[in-house]
C-alpha cells in the first residue's frame, strides 16, 4: 500500500465493498437457491473487506497518522460490517424466512459481543486480553 494512501480511506472503501457484497446476497429472491456467482462475488467481497480491515492500521502505524479518530471510524465500519455480515451468511445458508427474528438475534448476539470486546479494550489501556484460552492452543 503506497505511504499517501490514508488509513480512513483503506476504511471506507474496504466497508463500501463489504456493504455492496452483502447487498447483492441480500436482493437475491428469498427461499429460493443462491446463484454460485454471487456467492462468489459475496466470498471475494467479504474477503477484500477483512483484508483491507487489518490493513488500515498497520498504515497508520506505519505512516504514524493513528488517531482516536481513526480508531473510532475503524470501529464503528466494523459494527457496520458485522452488521452486514450476520445478514449476507444469513441468507447463503437460506435463513431468511422471519427477517424480523433474524435482525434482532443476529444483530443482538454480533453487536452485544462486538461491543464487549470494545468496551473490554477500551478499560484495558487500548490493550484487548482475551484470557488465558488463548495461551492454551
Amino acid at each position: 500500500m503506497p505511504r499517501t494512501v490514508a488509513p480512513n480511506l483503506i476504511t471506507v472503501i474496504g466497508t463500501i465493498i463489504h456493504i455492496i457484497g452483502n447487498l447483492s446476497m441480500a436482493l437475491q429472491e428469498h427461499g429460493k437457491p443462491n446463484w454460485p456467482p454471487s456467492l462468489l462475488f459475496f466470498g471475494i467481497c467479504v474477503f477484500v473487506y477483512y483484508t483491507l480491515d487489518n490493513v488500515d492500521g498497520k498504515q497508520a502505524r506505519r505512516t504514524k497518522t493513528s488517531s482516536p479518530l481513526g480508531m473510532c471510524m475503524d470501529h464503528g465500519c466494523d459494527v457496520l460490517g458485522v452488521s452486514f455480515i450476520a445478514l449476507g451468511v444469513a441468507r447463503v445458508i437460506l435463513l431468511d424466512d422471519h427477517p424480523v427474528a433474524l435482525l434482532f438475534t443476529s444483530q443482538m448476539a454480533v453487536l452485544g459481543s462486538f461491543w464487549l470486546s470494545v468496551w473490554a479494550q477500551y478499560h484495558s489501556q487500548g490493550i484487548l486480553v482475551l484470557g488465558n484460552f488463548v495461551n492454551n492452543i
